[in-house]
């Protein structure tokens, strides 16, 4: 495993083959979720407006890969997000998403480093499965993040929690999930 360029090993099925350890436990707790996303091999997975960070897209590579910056390298996608997303640990390294979803486009290539921000539509089918997975679960908590900054009962703004998995009103305190959308082909 390289610093930048990770490739997850995975299920042969297409997003489903994450090896990451969610945490759920661990995610409750905020000192945790901090102390996680501080240490320098902590692992960062930039989404930029609904498109991840791959390389090897413009080169025509046989097989592309999703980015994965460490930390220490990725102190200006931290200046350029958000709020981070703990995704899970794998062998121990805790793994982020970071929307930079905010960064104009120009903004974003030099963020790249080289890289490419890719839709996964046109990336998906060209990744491991492993990498696949791991790009579609921090375009999709980011999405839900970036559609859920207010409350859906009183409309006041929500707070994150959890290391981003929940959603909470900072008035009448309800509590706000991600969303499971199955998908069946008939």
């Amino acid at each position: 495993m390289t610093d930048r360029h990770t490739s997850y090993a995975g299920s042969p099925l297409r997003y489903a083959g994450t090896d990451l350890d969610r945490a759920g436990v661990q995610r409750k707790d905020p000192q945790w979720i901090a102390a996680q996303f501080a240490r320098s091999d902590t692992l960062l997975v930039p989404v930029w407006r609904n498109r991840n960070l791959v390389a090897g897209m413009q080169s025509n590579a046989l097989s592309p890969t999703a980015v994965a910056h460490s930390r220490t390298l990725g102190e200006a996608l931290i200046a350029a997000a958000v709020e981070p997303v703990f995704l899970g640990l794998r062998d121990a390294l805790a793994t982020f998403a970071l929307d930079i979803s905010a960064s104009g486009e120009a903004h974003a290539e030099l963020l790249g480093a080289g890289d490419q921000f890719v839709d996964l539509r046109v990336a998906g089918p060209l990744l491991n499965a492993g990498d696949a997975a791991l790009c579609a679960y921090a375009r999709g908590i980011t999405y839900w993040r970036r559609h859920n900054r207010f409350c859906n009962e009183c409309g006041h703004a929500t707070r994150s929690e959890q290391g981003g998995h929940v959603r909470k009103c900072s008035s009448c305190e309800h509590v706000n999930f991600p969303r499971t959308d199955p998908a069946v082909i008939m």
